[in-house]
């Protein structure tokens, strides 16, 4: 998990598909502490793009775990971006 951007979603005859994994991890970010959260903050700002990150991935100091969950966010986001008029 972590993000996929608009440019990850290739149309393949009437089938989208995801491609572009770079920045895929299982890694799961606790916050609890300062290093950990300066470890997310690097790791998160050196491999995602701002514009599509879900909400605990933008502000660190919410100390939310960063985890799967993201994932069913980009996902909410790029249907509703697929399917908005």
């Amino acid at each position: 998990h972590l993000v996929v951007g608009g440019e990850c979603v290739a149309n393949k005859g009437n089938n989208l598909v995801l491609c572009d994994f770079g920045s895929a991890t299982t890694e799961v970010y606790n916050l609890s502490n300062r290093r950990e959260r300066l470890d997310a903050e690097e790791e998160i700002g050196k491999n995602t793009t701002l514009i599509y990150r879900a909400p605990e991935m933008v502000d660190f100091y919410r100390q939310q775990i960063i985890d799967t969950k993201v994932d069913i966010w980009v996902g909410s986001y790029h249907a509703y971006a697929i399917h908005a008029p």
